[in-house]
């Protein structure tokens, strides 16, 4: 059995479909008649996900979403997509992290955030990330969004914790909180988060081999949209630098929660098989990614999808 445990930032994505046909008489803004509204899990929750439709058997999802409306609707969403969810902050009156999408003839008009970030003290911090069992796990992920997972859990001694127990860990950082995730085996960064980090953190180099060495990464995976996945390891190694280019070009109708759906492609394959080749994950990544962009909405990706588009892409 396949199981891996996804600690992070919690959130509601809602998209609202609307039909545009005149402006308003108020001011020059377009009218939208709202036609369907969708809610999916967000974040490390939509990571959680796609894991499951990925074929992942036990997927465990820790986050800090407080005590609201939303929150219930992510705990039912979670226990209906066969998700373990354990809320940190359940006796806490605050509220989840809602993004709300409007969109109009497959474009984003505007999106709307309630953004509600952790807070949780350091004596909370310690007991949420005592609560993290890694028992079993065969892989651990790391979903930061900056809503606050770095203040509830102590994601360097759950990186501790997973070394001592052989466990691999993918990080899905972002920039200004680069330094807490040392010794993650991956980091996921998009091409602008990487400049961003080596900006900030490598003064006088753009390396990403060097942010490998420096904070102890096994591997930097940087996504790059429609170009493709690039991945990074320590200099001097043999084969430190793969790339894998988009084969196909897709109609990108929506790129909402593509990074979770490389995260989530690059945990799944690692827990199927440890031992198999970086440059195949990276291939199951990529081609997942890209089915996830022809979609509307936060999506998840399903294993065999993945599968029949590889097939399509090696004919």
């Amino acid at each position: 059995m396949t199981k891996i445990v996804v600690v992070g930032d919690v959130m509601l994505d809602v998209t609202i479909e609307c039909e545009v046909s005149r402006v308003s008489p108020e001011a020059p803004v377009v009218v939208g008649r709202e036609r369907c509204r969708r809610r999916a899990l967000g974040g490390a929750a939509n990571v959680a996900a796609n894991l499951k439709a990925l074929g992942v058997e036990e997927v465990d999802l820790y986050g800090d979403c407080g005590n609201d409306a939303a929150a219930a609707e992510i705990a039912a969403l979670c226990a209906s997509a066969g998700i373990n969810y354990y809320n940190a902050r359940t006796d806490d009156a605050g509220g989840a992290t809602v993004k709300t999408r409007y969109t109009a003839n497959a474009q984003l008009v505007f999106r709307h955030d309630i953004d509600r970030a952790s807070s949780c003290t350091k004596d909370a911090q310690i007991r949420n990330t005592d609560t993290v069992n890694l028992e079993g796990a065969d892989v651990v992920v790391f979903s930061d969004y900056d809503k606050g997972v770095v203040q509830a859990y102590d994601v360097g001694t759950l990186i501790t914790r997973c070394h001592e127990r052989a466990i691999p860990s993918v990080a899905d950082c972002k920039p200004s909180n680069l330094p807490a995730f040392r010794g993650a085996a991956i980091i996921t960064p998009n091409a602008a988060e990487l400049t961003a980090m080596c900006d900030r953190y490598l003064p006088c180099s753009r390396d990403a081999g060097i942010l490998a060495s420096t904070y102890e990464f096994e591997w930097v995976v940087c996504t790059k949209g429609s170009f493709g996945i690039e991945a990074y390891t320590k200099p001097g190694l043999r084969n430190s630098t793969i790339v894998i280019p988009s084969e196909h070009t897709r109609k990108v109708y929506d790129v909402a929660g593509a990074g979770d759906v490389v995260v989530a492609a690059i945990a799944s394959r690692m827990a199927a098989n440890p031992h198999r080749a970086m440059r195949e994950i990276l291939e199951f990544a990529n081609t997942a990614a890209g089915l996830s962009v022809e979609q509307p909405g936060t999506t998840t990706v399903t294993l065999d999808a993945v599968d029949a588009a590889q097939v399509q892409e090696r004919a």
